[in-house]
């Protein structure tokens, strides 16, 4: 999501890992989580329809990890890093 990319995940069945990014998709607001058996073109014309009020959903600083994962990396690397790489990140 760090990306500000809204999704449409479409899991594989019986793999509980999707399944369940799916889910926190669609719980999070930044995109929706379609049955392939269920996917057709309605459902993507909905999805196209909503692609900024799910956009606006998704905080990329709420991002698991990435924050502290930065920080980690400045300190290993020896102070903070000379260009934010999150402000190269432009939202499409």
């Amino acid at each position: 999501f760090h990306l500000r990319k809204p999704v449409v995940a479409i899991p594989e069945p019986g793999t509980f890992e999707q399944q369940l990014n799916g889910h926190f998709v669609a719980v999070s607001g930044g995109g929706i989580c379609v049955a392939a058996i269920a996917f057709n073109g309605e459902r993507l014309r909905d999805f196209l329809i909503r692609v900024e009020q799910y956009r606006e959903a998704i905080d990329p600083e709420a991002a698991v990890g990435n924050r502290r994962c930065f920080d980690l990396l400045d300190e290993m690397l020896g102070g903070p890093r000379s260009e934010n790489l999150e402000s190269r990140v432009q939202p499409v």
